[in-house]
């Protein structure tokens, strides 16, 4: 319901702001789907996000008018589907997401249950509502089941298996390119995934400058042949670019946050921001510098104006992380859609 095309401000012709059902026994529940607001990543792909505030409620309370029960699906996240139960009573029931939490017996806000079943198919979810004569609502409950204690059977694996084989040889049908020689994930000083990672996304950012972890590549590339489910066993995650502009004096102060946490960073494990490799690794910059002798940050040899605006590349991760807060307080960034980050890399073994 919060989600609009970009160029007519109406929904996609795919899509209507809440629907109704109708059970066997007339009852009339409505169902409003909302998702998280992210206006960097939705407006370049042509889409108005709004926030469920300026939707949700007046919306609720002309639904309610209409159903017996309101169910909202909620990709907001934990903390606004805990907002919402204590602001918007008429709501009875959310189903939330996003944020993966489990609520094994459902949560209770006021007279709101709120239904969470964690991530990833661990867990299966039932809600049973139970109304009166009048079709009001007098008990509502939610169950979650560990989906590893249910029945497992072969079939059903061999089908799983066939569908991953199945699309590891059509990925294996798409040859990128021939390498003449092994790229190790990065060694200084000379060429590696690292280094041609940074080129191609300074390519692609249209930037001279560019940083990335190597903690984001899994394993190396074998000189030979190249295809796509290579570039996918290194790089599985969908991840792309963003073009960040700093003014000097606070690019100085982003360098000066990555070099606090260079060395806590090199085996920091990543866990529970999606998954972006196992540890966050080395960082490597290309296009300027960090003089440790004298303390000074050098762009191409030259040092910082702190008045000039300076751009570079890196991936969307490092906005959404704690650890280099300049990037999103102060910067100015822009989402390099649609490729991923190992189509860019592609692109660029391609070429």
């Amino acid at each position: 319901a919060n989600l609009f095309d970009a160029k007519t401000l109406q929904y996609p012709d795919w899509a209507k702001p809440y629907g109704i059902h109708v059970t066997e026994q007339g009852t009339k529940i409505g169902f409003v789907a909302l998702t998280a607001y992210f206006p960097l990543t939705y407006q370049p792909n042509g889409w108005d996000i709004r926030a469920w505030q300026e939707i949700l409620p007046q919306l609720a309370v002309d639904l309610k008018k209409e159903v017996d029960v309101l169910i909202l699906l909620s990709h907001l996240g934990i903390e606004d589907d805990f907002r919402i139960a204590e602001e918007i009573p008429s709501i009875d029931v959310i189903i939330g997401s996003h944020t993966h939490h489990l609520f094994v017996d459902g949560k209770k806000v006021n007279d709101t249950l709120i239904a969470a079943a964690g991530k990833f198919g661990q867990y299966v979810g039932e809600i049973v509502l139970t109304l009166d004569g009048s079709r009001v609502i007098i008990d509502k409950k939610a169950y979650t089941f560990a989906t590893e204690e249910m029945i497992s059977y072969p079939e059903d694996q061999a089908e799983i298996e066939s569908y991953i084989l199945e699309g590891q040889n059509r990925l294996k049908a798409l040859e990128v390119t021939r390498l003449e020689e092994d790229l190790p994930i990065y060694v200084p000083n000379e060429r590696s995934l690292t280094s041609d990672t940074l080129r191609a996304m300074k390519v692609r950012g249209q930037t001279t400058a560019a940083i990335i972890n190597t903690g984001l590549f899994l394993n190396p590339l074998v000189k030979g042949r190249i295809d796509q489910n290579d570039l996918h066993q290194i790089l599985p995650h969908p991840m792309h670019l963003i073009r960040v502009t700093l003014k000097g004096s606070d690019f100085i102060r982003f360098v000066l946050e990555v070099e606090k946490n260079r060395g806590f960073l090199r085996r920091f494990p990543i866990v529970g921001m999606g998954f972006r490799g196992k540890i966050f690794g080395e960082i490597v910059y290309s296009g300027f510098y960090y003089d440790k002798t004298n303390a000074q940050v050098l762009w191409l040899g030259e040092e910082i104006d702190p008045n000039r605006e300076y751009t570079f590349t890196t991936v969307d991760h490092w906005m959404f992380i704690p650890f280099f807060p300049t990037i999103e307080i102060a910067g100015k960034i822009e989402f390099l859609f649609p490729e991923f980050i190992r189509t860019v890399l592609g692109t660029h073994l391609k070429n």
